[in-house]
């Protein structure tokens, strides 16, 4: 918030709760010893009214490996979807899918880890399940019928919502007694 506001609002014993680290930055050393990971920040601000993607590890690999390439770390990816956003309705989980597809090359970009979502205690599951299914068909409903990853993401959502059932079921029977 901006210090005159947050002046005006609040005390000055409720100010410090609201002062942020030295170092936020995107561009912390720690990103950029990600080894495992591929870390992006992707933001909007009201200046550019279009969200950017930002890469923040594996420069090296990545970015500077291309001939022609310009030293600076602080230039927004130059994405389909971000292109688009100035002239067509495109959402977030359309620039999100793009990146999944652009480092990792998935079928499905937004392919589940069942492996974790079963290991979770029931009551998590249950939150996870259904916060995903929303989302998933959303991105279902709102999708071109042309994505090539369409059919997976239908399947993704049909094992979801079988497992979503079951996981009511048990936490019913759980806290019958």
């Amino acid at each position: 918030m901006p210090k005159d506001v947050l002046n005006k609002y609040y005390p000055r014993s409720k100010l410090s709760q609201w002062k942020s680290p030295e170092s936020q930055s995107p561009l912390d050393e720690d990103f950029r010893q990600e080894k495992n990971k591929i870390i992006f920040l992707v933001a909007g601000y009201a200046k550019y009214r279009c969200p950017y993607v930002w890469l923040r590890s594996h420069h090296e690999q990545l970015i500077r490996a291309q001939t022609g390439h310009i030293e600076e770390d602080d230039n927004p990816l130059q994405l389909q979807k971000t292109n688009e956003w100035k002239t067509s309705n495109v959402s977030l989980w359309e620039m999100v899918a793009e990146i999944l597809l652009m480092t990792t090359n998935p079928r499905n970009p937004f392919q589940l880890d069942h492996d974790y979502i079963n290991k979770l205690p029931v009551e998590e599951s249950i939150l996870l399940t259904g916060s995903l299914l929303a989302f998933l068909e959303n991105v279902w409903i709102q999708a071109d019928p042309s994505i090539a990853f369409l059919d997976d993401l239908h399947t993704e959502i049909q094992v979801l919502q079988s497992k979503h059932i079951e996981n009511m079921y048990t936490y019913n029977l759980k806290n019958k007694n």
